[in-house]
């Protein structure tokens, strides 16, 4: 799903999947606190699947940039996961797509997904695990 609030950076992806560019000037951090780039995403996996590819998600380990990297299961969907990131910044979470745990992930999840349901960019501004 595109963010709505910049259709015009929308980037696709190689497998089909749009995602928007933010654009730079849209983080503004609040006096004393740095900018950290958000997203939060909700995936649905193949029916019965789902404990499999939240095992995956969640046992990439550190990356470099990345603050919280936390993977919830929907309570009210049995097939569906929240993934809530935080990073240093966008380039950092590009940045995370050449990491070898996060190729072995994709490679190893993907045919566990059926669809990418919401996917929202955001800027978190404080709280635990920042």
């Amino acid at each position: 799903m595109l963010d709505n609030r910049h259709p015009e950076a929308a980037e696709p992806q190689a497998d089909g999947t749009v995602f928007s560019q933010r654009p730079e000037t849209a983080c503004s951090p609040i006096v004393g606190r740095e900018c950290v780039y958000g997203l939060i995403g909700k995936i649905t996996a193949v029916s019965g699947t789902r404990d499999r590819l939240a095992e995956i998600l969640a046992g990439m380990g550190p990356m470099p940039g990345c603050r919280s990297y936390i993977v919830a299961l929907d309570s009210s969907d049995d097939d569906a996961l929240w993934v809530t990131e935080a990073w240093e910044s966008a380039d950092a979470h590009q940045n995370s797509m050449n990491l070898p745990q996060v190729h072995a992930a994709i490679a190893e999840g993907r045919p566990l997904i059926a669809g990418f349901d919401l996917r929202f960019e955001t800027v978190p501004i404080g709280g635990f695990g920042l």
